[in-house]
């Protein structure tokens, strides 16, 4: 007789552990940064695990990720989707808001530091330059202004304008010096940047378009999800609301497509794993809309855009 199938694997229980009140809706993660806190003890220093997290409340916060305890708090004039970003350095945290400015912070104490404007509100996170690069912060908005700030004082270095209002984070290959952005108009922009102490300067290089949009609707299908990165290739895969994950090489053109079968949000995340047969495999996963209400999770071949699995991912509630 047939081997007996495998027991299913054990059910996973989540329970709260802590809860901080940030007043309003939080639309993004919070990004998790590791920093040097007194103990509350006896006042010596110790290495802890801490959230930014923003909401609509205008609240930003650094919260200690082992109790739930505030480290600091502050409340911004304006409603925050956007994400927080940590320059290279740890000292500034930025952060854009629905008044159209991106707001520097101390990062050790959440004082506000400076406020730079836009052309419209922010919702995407914004992109942190290493510091041999100058440091330089990639924000951009809704309005589609591309901006390069200082991060001591929030000065312009640069700005481009798109054309397209932008949700997608920017991301940086610090390898090769190109800088990716993705915008809601179904367009991905490569530039290759140039920065120094306190200079920054960026050049296109070359655009990429997702599926025609059906008229009377303008442009591509738009691109809300952040393209992911491979550092040992260049290689840029995002997906769009026309249900495609996209892989691009370095130099823009297309390498595969992959239909996931429904609109495609998030950022596609990267990965390397065991194979059954020996080996190593890298992939992409993602997750996609199905029908009304649910969604799928995907694992794709990186190199052919193979599928390798897929889940069913209900929602509930």
């Amino acid at each position: 007789p047939p081997p007996p199938p495998p027991p299913p694997p054990p059910r996973c229980f989540l329970r709260p552990a802590w809860r901080v009140g940030l007043g309003r809706c939080v639309d993004a993660p919070p990004l998790v940064v590791c920093r040097s806190l007194p103990s509350a003890r006896d006042g010596v220093a110790r290495s802890a695990a801490c959230a930014l997290i923003g909401s609509h409340s205008g609240h930003v916060a650094c919260v200690d990720l082992a109790g739930g305890a505030c480290v600091w708090r502050v409340v911004l004039p304006t409603r925050i989707e956007a994400g927080v970003a940590l320059t290279s350095d740890g000292r500034v945290a930025a952060v854009g808001g629905h008044d159209g400015r991106m707001h520097g912070l101390c990062a050790a104490t959440g004082a506000r530091l400076w406020a730079t404007t836009f052309r419209g509100p922010i919702k995407a996170a914004a992109c942190c330059l290493a510091k041999r690069d100058g440091g330089a912060i990639i924000g951009a908005c809704f309005g589609g202004l591309l901006c390069a700030l200082a991060e001591t004082t929030g000065r312009r270095l640069w700005t481009e304008r798109l054309g397209a209002p932008v949700f997608a984070t920017p991301r940086a290959d610090e390898i090769r010096r190109r800088l990716v952005v993705a915008d809601l108009r179904g367009r991905v922009h490569c530039y290759a940047y140039d920065g120094g102490d306190g200079t920054f300067a960026a050049a296109p290089l070359w655009q990429f378009a997702t599926t025609p949009r059906v008229p009377p609707h303008a442009g591509c299908e738009p691109i809300f999800s952040t393209p992911a990165l491979c550092a040992a290739t260049g290689a840029i895969y995002f997906g769009a609301t026309d249900g495609l994950l996209y892989a691009l090489g370095a130099d823009g053109q297309l390498t595969w497509r992959h239909d996931a079968g429904g609109a495609i949000f998030a950022a596609p995340a990267l990965a390397t794993i065991e194979c059954e047969r020996g080996g190593r495999l890298s992939v992409v996963y993602l997750t996609a809309q199905r029908g009304l209400g649910g969604a799928a999770v995907h694992c794709v071949d990186a190199a052919r855009g193979a599928r390798v699995w897929e889940v069913d991912a209900p929602v509930h509630g």
